[in-house]
């Protein structure tokens, strides 16, 4: 139909696409590249330490000269985070001592008295452009802060490399559990689902029960009874829908399943997606180091004109990276598929979809490039303004002028701009902004099958990753509970009740120490590690959808064709 070619991805004959954004890109990066070097060069020569004393002098600088460590005072099996010093190097046992300022009691005036200090390690913390004296027996101090966020991240940076390998451990369960969830989708999507239905079902008829029986609410019992119903009602008339978005969920996963290239590849994505964002840290940092101005014996923060220009660029364009990644990761997930599906039952190698790489960087990387962008850029609108358009295209409503205009503009430029744009560049290897429409065409050919699946793929992807989140918060709780509790000499009540805490995910993220926030980020980071596996059922069910799509629509051609060519002639008034 229209510009498709009637091949498939192994047969179609291929050609460079939007060539032209190649070197737009490269033209990016090289000034990304100018900017991060010439703006942040000149001010080499004097970056000042965030680390600051209890007086909020900087460390190394002024009064603090050739004092360039943070260190913390002991203070009862604590380290006194409210009040910390500079020294000129950091203290290696029990054997010194330092002035230290506290509060006295009665009169509530800063005094300083000799405290005794503790083995320390120096530690270059590049966050903040300065030194720190790290405790080296940490198990016996507390993480606790008054709120400022520079003693967050010290004591974070601390609690981190205490317990890294533990950290990787975790995110490392994130993939484990994330491959067991899509073979459990695998063979049990049908009873999932399913169960799903019947425990909302359930849930609402124990809440109109209790509003009928505990509450004595007659109106309430009513409005979710009659909630009840339409829910079945609805359940019912859209049994086949869900029985065929079933099968769909069911398949991918046994094509996530069958091949390794769909299984390595979200680890890939997730390394690289690091790199990026580490490095547009690092050039952000250096730039930021730029903004400390020296006024007289205090320093101030501010940054010009052309540092904010600069820095802005730094973020869009790690951004665009990020958008890149993505829309290639769409690629290889849709070639993969799409070989698959057509390929059928026959035999397939361990490297089967890995050429994928090949055709992406060889023949449609300008593509990507130009999606990866518009896409990204125009994701926050299309979601916004696609919920409006859904609205206004309502049995029944009467939308005003405007909301019909953006209606038409969503489905006009917004629409097109999904994943379902690099399918028909596999199938057809077309343009972008071809693939994009004609993408558009197929998705319509099936809206009702493809919202199903979207709502049910949605819904798959949400409760894979809380579960990551909740089994790794668990995992690394009980991990810091045996060394809480081996440091303590036994099960101590204060580590019971750190573990007891964890398991009650939800609970509110005002952190009592930096343990807790140690726990959160890195089942966190196991769910981040873990979604591009969420995801990757959802990109390949849209895959086998467009290529079922397509399959259909080829064939009623076809038929069209023949009958066409079979009729006779119609007579004309000279016959």
């Amino acid at each position: 139909p229209g510009h498709d070619r009637g091949a498939t991805p192994s047969t179609v004959r291929r050609r460079v696409t939007d060539a032209r954004w190649i070197w737009v890109l490269v033209a990016a990066l090289s000034l990304l590249v100018y900017v991060a070097v010439m703006v942040s060069q000149p001010c080499l020569g004097r970056r000042i330490s965030w680390f600051r004393d209890y007086a909020n002098r900087p460390c190394n600088w002024g009064f603090n000269g050739g004092k360039p460590f943070l260190y913390f005072c002991a203070n009862r099996g604590a380290v006194d985070v409210f009040a910390p010093i500079c020294v000129a190097e950091c203290p290696q046992g029990g054997n010194t001592s330092h002035s230290c300022p506290g509060t006295n009691a009665t009169t509530g005036e800063r005094v300083f008295h000799e405290v005794r200090d503790y083995a320390s390690t120096p530690f270059r913390f590049d966050i903040a452009h300065g030194h720190l004296c790290r405790p080296k027996d940490l198990p016996h101090f507390q993480y606790t802060f008054n709120g400022d966020y520079m003693q967050l991240l010290i004591f974070f940076d601390m609690a981190v490399a205490k317990h890294w390998r533990k950290i990787v451990v975790c995110i490392t369960f994130g993939v484990v559990w994330a491959l067991v969830y899509v073979r459990l989708l695998r063979n049990q999507a049908g009873i999932l689902v399913w169960g799903s239905l019947f425990l909302l079902f359930a849930a609402l008829v124990v809440w109109a029960g209790m509003c009928f029986i505990g509450y004595h609410s007659w109106v309430c019992g009513t409005i979710i009874a009659v909630c009840t119903v339409c829910f079945g009602i609805f359940v019912d008339r859209q049994r086949d829908l869900i029985n065929k978005t079933t099968v769909c969920i069911e398949l991918a996963c046994k094509c996530v399943l069958d091949m390794p290239v769909l299984k390595f590849t979200p680890i890939l994505l997730a390394v690289l997606r690091i790199w990026i964002c580490i490095g547009a840290f690092l050039v952000t940092r250096k730039l930021l180091a730029c903004g400390w101005i020296v006024v007289g014996s205090h320093t101030e923060f501010a940054l010009s004109v052309a540092q904010k220009l600069a820095l802005a660029y730094i973020l869009f364009m790690c951004a665009w990276m990020n958008f890149v990644l993505s829309a290639a990761w769409s690629f290889i997930a849709i070639y993969a598929t799409s070989l698959w599906y057509f390929k059928g039952a026959r035999k397939k190698s361990g490297v089967f979809g890995c050429s994928g790489f090949w055709v992406l960087m060889r023949y449609h990387l300008g593509s990507v490039i130009m999606g990866g962008l518009l896409s990204g850029l125009a994701a926050p609108f299309r979601f916004l303004v696609g919920l409006l358009t859904v609205v206004t295209r309502g049995e029944g409503f009467d939308a005003p002028v405007c909301c019909t205009g953006l209606a038409e503009f969503y489905e006009a430029y917004l629409e097109p701009l999904g994943k379902r744009a690099y399918a028909d560049i596999v199938m057809n290897s077309a343009d972008f902004a071809t693939a994009a429409q004609f993408g558009q065409k197929v998705s319509r050919a099936q809206l009702e099958t493809v919202q199903a699946v979207h709502a049910a793929c949605g819904i798959f992807q949400v409760l894979g990753v809380v579960v990551v989140y909740i089994l790794t918060r668990m995992a690394i709780a009980i991990l810091l509970f045996r060394e809480c509790a081996s440091a303590m000499g036994n099960a101590d009540e204060e580590c019971r009740e750190r573990l007891d805490s964890v398991f009650q995910p939800f609970q509110g993220m005002k952190f009592d120490n930096v343990m807790e926030a140690l726990e959160v980020v890195t089942a966190a980071l196991s769910a981040l590690v873990a979604y591009p596996f969420m995801n990757l059922f959802d990109t390949v069910c849209d895959a086998i959808l467009y290529c079922a799509t397509v399959e259909q629509m080829r064939m009623e051609e076809e038929i069209e064709s023949r009958a066409s060519r079979a009729s006779p002639p119609e007579p004309t008034m000279y016959a």
